[in-house]
């Protein structure tokens, strides 16, 4: 289901759809595949809303938690997100 909210037009769906996990998203991990997996998600979802402020909002989570992240994918994927919403913004701008 959430699959198919972000990948379809449904990116607000997603975010909808994550909220219920944004209480415990950032609490102490038991499975490391699935630690912070909302927040990216929803940053992806905000990326495809053209959303660069919630964008970075979300993405920033991944630096800020540095040891939680250790070197796990999502840590690089999160700053090139990150990176995304940032080139987006200054585009807007010009």
């Amino acid at each position: 289901m959430l699959g198919v909210a972000l990948e379809g037009q449904g990116p607000g769906r997603a975010i909808e759809i994550l909220k219920a996990a944004s209480t415990v998203e950032l609490g102490m991990p038991t499975n490391l595949t699935i630690f912070l997996c909302p927040v990216y998600l929803r940053g992806e979802a905000y990326l495809k809303l053209h959303d660069g402020n919630r964008v970075a909002a979300e993405f920033q989570k991944f630096i800020d938690h540095l040891g939680a992240v250790m070197n796990f994918p999502w840590g690089a994927l999160a700053r090139l997100g990150l990176a995304r919403a940032y080139a987006r913004e200054a585009g807007e701008r010009s």
